[in-house]
């Protein structure tokens, strides 16, 4: 089975076309490859299959096998290489999710190589506006938005070091409240000034990730609405930066970054992790 790893600011995925083969259940697999100690290692697994509906479809699983319904940074890194590996011969995509359709534009530099890519994410689908959410015995002002699927964004003071934030036990915490029978992805924020913003993810189903294109989109759309940013920011991860902006107009909320082909490779369709020992 043949595979492209991926990487958008450091969160990766491993990619399998499905034009020439076929990868039959994709949960395993995604179990199977995102272990990084006995298999290929990332944040997930993406199916990238033709489409009746689209230029071409997506399917993100992430690494407990639990299928997601949208990604903005495989969003925009499906393009890429649709375009590169020549699925669609155009720069104005279209890509099917289990959210629903969505579209990606390429930038190319000069020499006709993909420089930038944007996503459009469709309107925000507002759950709930600075609620005050308790985690661990400590109050985070939260707003919770669905792209197709969860993000909940909170604040923290500008006094704290969010980069010693302890994620790993907050992050699982709101994962999990009741407040979302399906999950959330977690994303804990602070406003540097009116036009950039800090940020770090802790994603449904995978832990921490360098970046998520959807939490800057709903960092954004929070910011926005408390009256913490403009319309236009940048939003920094452990990765680097995504460009996010809100078209009030039309209520379109768009991403803008890169995303870089790792290497390609190929996995026996028998292969087993686990070790005989006699």
């Amino acid at each position: 089975m043949k595979f492209v790893k991926m990487q958008a600011l450091g969160n990766c995925y491993i990619y399998i076309e499905q034009f020439a083969q076929t990868t039959e259940d994709p949960s395993r697999w995604a179990k199977v490859l995102s272990n990084r100690e006995t298999g290929i290692g990332s944040d997930g697994l993406v199916l990238v299959c033709p489409s009746e509906h689209a230029d071409i479809k997506m399917r993100v699983f992430n690494p407990d096998g639990t299928e997601a319904e949208m990604c903005g940074n495989i969003l925009r890194s499906v393009g890429l290489l649709a375009y590169t590996d020549g699925y669609v011969k155009k720069t104005d995509i279209t890509v099917e999710t289990l959210a629903g359709l969505r579209r990606v534009w390429l930038s190319l530099d000069g020499n006709g190589q993909v420089k930038n890519i944007t996503g459009s994410v469709g309107a925000p689908d507002v759950r709930f506006i600075e609620e005050p959410v308790t985690l661990l015995g400590r109050v985070f002002p939260a707003t919770s938005i669905s792209w197709g699927n969860p993000h909940t964004v909170s604040w923290l003071p500008v006094t704290e070091d969010l980069h010693a934030f302890p994620l790993h036990e907050y992050g699982p915490e709101m994962e999990r409240h009741k407040l979302f029978p399906h999950r959330t992805n977690a994303q804990f924020a602070q406003v540097i000034d009116e036009k950039t913003l800090l940020m770090r993810t802790w994603e449904r189903g995978t832990g921490e990730t360098w970046a998520c294109g959807l939490g800057c989109c709903t960092a954004l759309v929070s910011g926005v609405l408390t009256g913490r940013c403009g319309d236009a920011v940048e939003v920094k991860q452990l990765g680097g930066s995504i460009y996010v902006k809100w078209d009030r107009i039309t209520n379109d909320v768009t991403m803008t970054g890169p995303s870089k082909i790792v290497f390609r490779g190929e996995v026996s369709d028998d292969y087993d992790p686990a070790f005989a020992v006699e």
